[in-house]
């Protein structure tokens, strides 16, 4: 007859506490989702459809790398196929104001 080694008696009833609370977690909220849309808030503010948007970056404080990153980042952006059409132009300028064409 085998000795039960009564040590591991407590690690093992934890760990099927866990089993069983993650088996509960389960059955109550349904199998994990691999992607969802996200919830629609009309009251979120968000560029239109197709916009252009032009990105005015004050570079100050920033390495060139950090430029170059948020730069690529926003850029990325436009090849993303995502619907909104909404595409975005980066303007580095130590001089956001003076570069911006006001229009009314």
């Amino acid at each position: 007859m085998k000795k039960v080694n009564i040590a591991a008696i407590p690690a093992v009833i934890a760990l099927l506490g866990f089993c069983f609370a993650a088996l509960g977690t389960w059955i109550a909220n349904g199998p994990p989702v691999e992607c969802c849309d996200p919830p629609v808030d009309s009251s979120a503010a968000r560029f239109p459809q197709n916009a252009q948007v032009t990105v005015y970056l004050n570079p100050t404080g920033l390495t060139d790398t950090e430029v170059q990153a948020i730069t690529t980042g926003l850029q990325d952006w436009n090849n993303q196929n995502n619907h909104s059409g909404v595409s975005y132009a980066v303007v580095v300028t130590t001089d956001p104001l003076r570069s911006v064409a006001i229009t009314q």
